[in-house]
């Protein structure tokens, strides 16, 4: 935790209001003045020096600290970045390009497994088509753990007629069971 150091001004001598790991009083002294390690922490005011005062100030956990909240942000993250790669209708077919999306749904499968990617309610006039195709094939393994896979198979070969792409090609027998 960084050291904040506040001002206050008072009819008296300066006050100072300490919270951190440490902080220097107006004589130069070292003072550890904050405790992380209980619920209960003690925050020390300096006064001129060297009189302390101690008040208890609890530390509220909030809802949005905790690990599932965490996992889940990082997991609509890391979809973000496959997903990019399937709704960029200027996105080329090129290897490095399909590379990109793949890649980022290959790190969401293996950080959070395929219940995670979801291919439900894509619409054929706005996905590109390659770049699905290239997620249908990299999800094919897992295709029944995948909410939408057959759904998103038929969108696929709506989008790759669209572009004027042989779906059957395309698709090299991703609809075969």
């Amino acid at each position: 935790m960084s050291t904040r150091l506040a001002n206050f001004k008072m009819n008296q001598p300066r006050v100072f209001a300490v919270i951190g790991d440490c902080a220097l009083d107006e004589s130069g002294c070292n003072t550890t003045v904050f405790d992380m390690s209980s619920a209960i922490s003690k925050t020390r005011f300096m006064l001129s020096g060297a009189v302390f005062f101690s008040a208890d100030v609890r530390r509220r956990s909030s809802p949005l600290d905790s690990p599932e909240l965490l996992e889940q942000q990082e997991a609509h993250a890391m979809a973000r970045a496959w997903r990019k790669g399937m709704f960029d209708l200027d996105l080329g077919s090129e290897p490095v390009e399909l590379d990109q999306t793949v890649s980022a749904l290959f790190r969401v499968l293996l950080r959070f497994g395929p219940t995670q990617v979801d291919l439900r309610d894509l619409p054929s006039t706005r996905v590109n088509a390659m770049h699905l195709t290239a997620v249908l094939g990299a999800t094919y393994h897992c295709r029944d753990d995948v909410r939408g896979w057959r759904e998103a198979l038929t969108v696929a070969r709506e989008a790759l007629v669209r572009e004027g792409i042989d779906p059957d090609d395309a698709l090299g027998g991703l609809d075969e069971e």
